[in-house]
């Protein structure tokens, strides 16, 4: 393992959001003035300027949005402010399992909206408040709340308690011969995990392991983003890495995975690759301010490692934060494009190429100017 992981530029496009930014300092401007549904109206807006034009349903105020598999609706009257998700119908027989998981839904991680169950048997996320009560960011929340989860655990119950789904999704599908590239990527990207994995634990680098198995994931969601019960499932192992369940468990269960994915049947897998309209982003909207704060520990990381000439491991401590950042945020273009950039040039080199390129990188998006830089390679000069 002399060389640093391969890079594989994403297909889809642009990582930036749909965001309208300029339209909050309107929702905050109604809020302060009182003028509550003007407020709410304009955060339709700047969720995505779009919105009024493709998805009102009823007249002005009322919207009808796809997330996903979900369709979210949305009335905004005189008095208050109505939101209403259908999310699955129960299964014909057996379905005390799933009312006990929508009961702990309730609790966690749901916490702003209710989930409901009708007379119809159909389970609906439901949000009602008066609009004097609406706080601009109160009201953001609860409408990511309602379409992360809903879109999330309907392909759980779906796939788990043999739920049924309210819709078919809002998808964009693939060609048959992008879908092909990304399987081959993919399974590609999985085989090369498991070299670099054997490698350290041969070495006993346990550490490495994690950042491996990281990685991987977040490769993965970064190159093709899957949707559905494989997103739901890659989700769950990421977050498991970072739990506080015992190590060396930890690694285990997401090795198991990572196998489990390399064996996935290729169509049930590339059934959940595609491209479907959200209404709230499940991933954050970043400015360079946020991205160079939550840089900041893995670039003093990165900084020890460069000064110490430890080169495999500043490669693998910014690359993380590179995934990491497309992983959790919609980035700008230009931010975007320097990380990925960096990655290209990265890509399959020896360690030592792979750190510099990074790591002039990472010190580019945070901004910091050439004589820091020299510093750093002062004190690697001085200790070597």
């Amino acid at each position: 393992m002399i060389n640093a992981p391969s890079f594989d530029k994403s297909p889809l496009g642009s990582l930036k959001s749909n965001i309208n930014v300029d339209r909050w300092n309107d929702v905050m401007a109604s809020y302060d003035k009182k003028e509550y549904k003007n407020a709410m109206m304009y955060m339709i807006e700047y969720i995505n300027p779009a919105i009024p034009e493709k998805y009102t349903n009823g007249g002005p105020g009322k919207y009808s949005v796809p997330h996903g598999s979900i369709i979210v609706n949305v009335e905004i009257n005189d008095q208050s402010l109505i939101v209403n998700a259908p999310f699955v119908k129960l299964p014909a027989g057996g379905s005390v399992p799933i009312l006990r998981q929508v009961a702990q839904l309730n609790f966690w991680p749901v916490g702003l909206a209710n989930i409901i169950l009708d007379e119809s048997d159909q389970l609906t996320f439901t949000f009602e408040c008066p609009l004097e009560m609406c706080e601009p960011y109160k009201i953001y929340d609860v409408l990511r709340e309602v379409c992360n989860n809903a879109d999330r655990y309907d392909d759980l119950f779906i796939n788990k308690f043999k739920a049924t789904a309210m819709r078919e999704p809002v998808i964009e599908r693939h060609s048959s011969e992008q879908l092909e590239t990304m399987w081959t990527t993919v399974q590609k990207i999985i085989t090369e995990t498991q070299e670099y994995i054997a490698y350290y634990e041969s070495k006993r680098w346990d550490g490495f392991v994690f950042d491996a198995l990281m990685l991987a994931y977040m490769r993965i969601d970064y190159y093709c983003a899957p949707q559905g019960y494989v997103r739901t499932e890659i989700e769950d192992h990421i977050d498991d890495l970072f739990s506080q369940k015992p190590f060396n468990e930890r690694l285990h269960k997401c090795k198991v995975f990572l196998q489990k994915l390399k064996d996935y049947d290729k169509a049930t897998f590339l059934e959940d690759v595609y491209k479907a309209e959200v209404f709230i982003p499940f991933k954050y909207r970043s400015d360079i301010g946020a991205i160079r704060k939550n840089f900041q520990q893995g670039f003093n990381t990165a900084r020890g490692e460069m000064e110490q000439n430890n080169h495999m491991g500043a490669t693998l401590t910014i690359m993380k934060e590179f995934y990491r950042l497309f992983y959790y945020n919609n980035v700008d273009d230009h931010t975007a494009n320097q990380a990925i950039q960096a990655l290209e040039q990265a890509s399959n080199q020896p360690w030592s190429q792979a750190a510099n390129t990074l790591w002039n990188a990472i010190n580019s998006i945070m901004g910091v100017g050439e004589s820091q830089q020299q510093n750093v390679q002062r004190a690697r000069s001085e200790r070597y």
